[in-house]
C-alpha cells in the first residue's frame, strides 16, 4: 500500500489554460507543493475501453469529425479532441486501478456524465465516469456511483441503465433527460430544499442505509462544486462549510468500511483559482480520510 494519496492527472498539453481544465493543474501544483499527496500523469485509454460504454459509430465521429451533428454533440469538434478525452478517461481508470490496492485515489479531470453512449452531451464529449464503471465491472462484484453534481447524471444513467450490481445514487438540483433506470438507484431533486442543512441531514441518513444494504466492492465518486451557493448557475446553495463537511462524510463512510473509492471532478461554475481552491477541498478530504483509515492498517 502506498503511504499516501496518488492523484492522476492526464497530460493536458496545450489545453492546460482552458477554463474547467485549468482548475486541474492549478490543483495538481497544490498537491505537489503542500505534499499532501502523489501526483502522476495518466495513461491514455484505449478504444477497447471506450467502447465499454460508446457505440462504435460515435467513436468513429469523433476521430473523423464527421456526422458533424455526432462530431460536435459534446463540444466543438477538432481534430485530437478525442484523443484528448481518452486521456482523461485514462486517469480515471488509473484512479480505479489504484483505488482497488490503496483505498483511495482521485483522478484530477472531469466526469462526462452527460455523454450517451451514442453522442456527447453538455461539454461532455467521453462519459469518463461511465467508461470507468464499465472498467471497473470487469475487476469488482458491486460499483456504487455516488454522483454529487448539480446536475443529474442523465447520460451514465442511460448508457448504464441495465447493468447488473450497479447502484445509481445521485443527488441533483436540476434534471433533463431525466429516467429511472432498470439498475437499482436513489435519484433524490432537491431543488426545493436548496439548503446545506437539509441536503446534509438527507445525505447523513441515505448514504449509509445504501451502502450498508448494497454492499458495494468499490465506490466511484463524482464530486461536484455547482452545488456551491455562488456558482453562476446556482439550483442548490450549499456554503464552502457544508461542502467540507459533505466531502469528509462520504470518504468516510467508504474508509470506514474498507471500501476503495475512486473520484473526479464534477462542475463548477466560477474562477479557476476558485475552483481549484473548491476541489482541494476534494483532494484533502480523500487524503484525510486515507490517513486517518489507511495508514497503519492491517
Amino acid at each position: 500500500m502506498n503511504s499516501k494519496v496518488t492523484f492522476y492527472i492526464p497530460d493536458y498539453g496545450k489545453l492546460a489554460d482552458i477554463d474547467l481544465i485549468k482548475r486541474n493543474v492549478i490543483l495538481a501544483k497544490r498537491i505537489k507543493d503542500e505534499g499532501i499527496g502523489e501526483v502522476i500523469n495518466s495513461r491514455c485509454a484505449t478504444d477497447n475501453e471506450v467502447l465499454l460504454f460508446h457505440t462504435n459509430r460515435y467513436i468513429d465521429a469523433l476521430k473523423t469529425g464527421y456526422p458533424s451533428e455526432l462530431a460536435d454533440s459534446g463540444q466543438p469538434w477538432y481534430e485530437t479532441m478525442y484523443e484528448d478525452r481518452k486521456k482523461c478517461a485514462g486517469a480515471v481508470l488509473d484512479a480505479v486501478d489504484d483505488s482497488l490496492v490503496n483505498g483511495i485515489s482521485g483522478a484530477l479531470c472531469l466526469s462526462g456524465h452527460h455523454a450517451l453512449p451514442d453522442q456527447g452531451g453538455a461539454i461532455s464529449v467521453l462519459n469518463e465516469i461511465g467508461i470507468g464503471i464499465m472498467y471497473a465491472k470487469n475487476k469488482v462484484n458491486k460499483i456504487i456511483m455516488l454522483d454529487l453534481d448539480m446536475h443529474f447524471s442523465n447520460g451514465t444513467t442511460i448508457g448504464i441503465s441495465n447493468v447488473e450490481d450497479v447502484f445509481l445514487f445521485d443527488y441533483h438540483g436540476h434534471a433533463s433527460n431525466f429516467s429511472h433506470p432498470d439498475t437499482p438507484h436513489l435519484f433524490r431533486n432537491l431543488s426545493e430544499e436548496p439548503y446545506g442543512g437539509f441536503y446534509l441531514n438527507m445525505l447523513r441518513k441515505e448514504l449509509p442505509r445504501v451502502i450498508d444494504q448494497f454492499q458495494p466492492s468499490l465506490c466511484i465518486y463524482l464530486s461536484g462544486m455547482d452545488v456551491y451557493r455562488g456558482s453562476s448557475n446556482a439550483k442548490l446553495f450549499l456554503s464552502e462549510r457544508d461542502i467540507e463537511l459533505r466531502e469528509e462524510f462520504v470518504f468516510n463512510q467508504f474508509a470506514e468500511r474498507k471500501i476503495p473509492i475512486a473520484y473526479m471532478h464534477g462542475g463548477g461554475y466560477f474562477s479557476e483559482e476558485t475552483a481549484s481552491n473548491f476541489h482541494y477541498i476534494t483532494a484533502k478530504a480523500a487524503v484525510d480520510a486515507f490517513i486517518n483509515f489507511y495508514t497503519g492498517a492491517d
